[in-house]
């Protein structure tokens, strides 16, 4: 810790700096390329909830893109998945295991859920 008369301490100096790191785009943003949708919602058969999705990339590129995560929202809820893979040009899929602990699961449906990506399309992105 910094001692002293108005002087910062160590966790102030870090999120100024993790601002500062945000304001200069050196924190993942959400993709303008790369979109996805939910284009299925199946319920779990066992005795445990959970929500199985499925959701459709489009990289409309002509190459590979790094997909960091990405984030699914509803009413009532929302969950984000680690990645870091890579997206082919086209559409492709991946499925997500939803629980009742990401929110209010009876609630998400694919007409209710949206979709944001953090991906990096272009040079240096796989």
């Amino acid at each position: 810790m910094i001692s002293g008369r108005g002087s910062l301490s160590l966790p102030r100096v870090l999120r100024a700096a993790s601002l500062a790191l945000v304001a200069f785009g050196c924190r993942a943003a959400a993709s303008n390329v790369v979109h996805a949708t939910v284009v299925q919602v199946v319920g779990s058969r066992e005795s445990i909830v959970y929500q199985s999705l499925t959701v459709s990339f489009d990289n409309p590129t002509l190459k590979p893109c790094a997909l960091q995560h990405y984030a699914v929202t509803w009413p009532g809820g929302r969950v984000e998945a680690e990645v870091n893979g890579t997206l082919p040009p086209g559409i492709s899929a991946r499925t997500l295991r939803v629980s009742a602990s990401d929110g209010h699961i009876d609630a998400l449906t694919s007409e209710s859920a949206s979709v944001t990506v953090f991906a990096r399309c272009g040079a240096g992105s796989n």
